[in-house]
């Protein structure tokens, strides 16, 4: 049990840690666009902003979804679990958090092996600045385990929260 609530909190600060790059990415767009602005109003292209600003967008997608799904935030649908008893719903939830990391798994392995490929055949990317394409690619990577990570904290707590509930069930009837 205690291992079970380390991990958790091990899981949890690298989400936190996650949302905060994230945050930071987006503020470094804005910033960066921000200096593309000015640069054009003074008649100075900057033109690797718009391939960073994508690349850098793309990450932070990817963790704030992480940080999202660790906030218990992300989308659901509550008009069709209001119907359902409290075990039912608990069932539907192990259920869909099981498909949702099966999927990640999924995403992660086939986003290593594009990353992957891209690095040995050296792909850059088609903008003026040829940025090695693994480099953004492995955004993807990161932010798949991400949300595993995210995915399998939930799964955990749903067992810590189980065996929480029978232990206090147990004191109520002993």
């Amino acid at each position: 049990m205690k291992i079970v609530k380390m991990i958790t909190y091990i899981i949890g600060k690298i989400l936190e840690v996650a949302g905060i790059i994230a945050g930071l990415l987006i503020f470094l767009i804005a910033a960066m666009v921000l200096i593309s602005v000015a640069g054009r109003n003074i008649m100075i292209p900057i033109h690797w902003v718009e391939p960073i600003s994508v690349y850098f967008f793309i990450a932070a997608s990817y963790m704030a979804a992480a940080f999202a799904m660790y906030n218990v935030e992300h989308i659901k649908i509550d008009i069709l679990t209001n119907w359902f008893s409290r075990k039912t719903n608990k069932v539907l939830e192990t259920f869909m958090m099981i498909v949702s990391l099966v999927f990640f798994i999924f995403l992660t392995k086939h986003s290593w092996v594009m990353m992957h490929s891209s690095y040995v055949k050296h792909a850059k990317d088609l903008s003026i600045i040829q940025v090695p394409i693994w480099i953004p690619q492995s955004s993807l990577v990161i932010g798949s385990v991400l949300l595993c990570l995210a995915i399998i904290r939930h799964l955990l707590l749903l067992f810590l929260k189980d065996q929480h509930e029978a232990a206090n069930e147990t004191q109520v009837l002993g």
